[in-house]
């Protein structure tokens, strides 16, 4: 492990030095209270207090399956082994597919509509 921890950090180093200047960058300091309103605006929007709990239970859901399926797989009758158990979350890999696809429906179906279907899938 530390090993494994001094070449990624010798790594970044070399990934921060070779990053070419920055151009046409104009740094702005952010407004706190800004910050705080449109904060304040989300958590008023009655229709995006469903989506935060449709994304609290689906998270929550997925945490906990994840956490289980490995216990559940490593013991009889099952007695896989922790490498081929770990091969399990490779599954996340399709997240980075399946979320481009369905933004992609649902710009042509409607968001409504695709997250239903998706929720249905789930």
């Amino acid at each position: 492990m530390g090993a494994i921890s001094i070449i990624s950090l010798l790594r970044c180093l070399k990934f921060f030095v070779s990053l070419p200047k920055s151009q046409n960058f104009n740094p702005c300091t952010p407004e706190v209270g800004k910050l705080l309103a449109s904060l304040v605006s989300h958590l008023k929007n009655p229709g995006l207090h469903k989506l935060y709990i449709i994304g609290f239970l689906i998270l929550g859901s997925n945490v906990a399956l994840f956490n289980c399926m490995g216990y559940v797989l490593i013991a009889p009758p099952y007695s896989l082994s922790q490498v081929l158990v770990g091969w399990i979350y490779i599954v996340f890999l399709v997240g980075v597919f399946s979320s481009v696809w369905m933004a992609k429906l649902a710009n042509k179906y409607g968001r409504r509509k695709v997250l239903k279907f998706s929720l249905g899938i789930t």
